[in-house]
């Protein structure tokens, strides 16, 4: 909490000393974050199909039965601020869970320090199971709310 009170102190100056307030603004977050790690240690998996226009060619794209959807289905793995970690697109017509574990096996690897994933309920226990093996817990979020 010390470093919001000294972060307030210097950003409520005058505005005639907005170079000054600035450059002690950025000296106090850079206190106050001194010991974080830049690399994340959590992050969330999802996947939504989109359709495609007509000239895609059709080996690169699928349907959803699900949703209806003739298209293409990026699967995403972002950081809790939503920077992206994972990307894979695959035809619509693969499952969540496939494409789960192919993110999930390549986040092991790019960002070693993720041990945390939520999920939604479209991902099934073998994606958990796959996580696991990695050394990543995998986590299901409702959604409701």
């Amino acid at each position: 909490m010390e470093a919001v009170e000294k972060l307030w102190a210097v950003l409520s100056a005058p505005w005639t000393q907005v170079g000054e307030r600035t450059r002690r603004a950025g000296s106090v977050l850079t206190v106050s974050t001194r010991d974080r790690s830049t690399e994340p240690t959590a992050a969330m998996v999802d996947a939504q199909s989109v359709k495609t226009s007509g000239n895609v060619a059709e080996t690169s794209q699928g349907i959803d039965a699900g949703k209806k959807i003739k298209g293409r289905k990026p699967h995403l793995i972002t950081d809790t601020l939503g920077l992206a970690l994972a990307v894979l697109v695959t035809a619509a017509l693969v499952h969540d869970s496939a494409g789960g574990k192919q993110l999930l096996a390549e986040l092991a690897v790019t960002h070693p320090r993720v041990t945390k994933v939520w999920a939604d309920g479209g991902y099934s226990a073998s994606v958990l199971q796959h996580g696991a093996s990695v050394g990543i817990e995998l986590r299901s979020c409702s959604g409701r709310g």
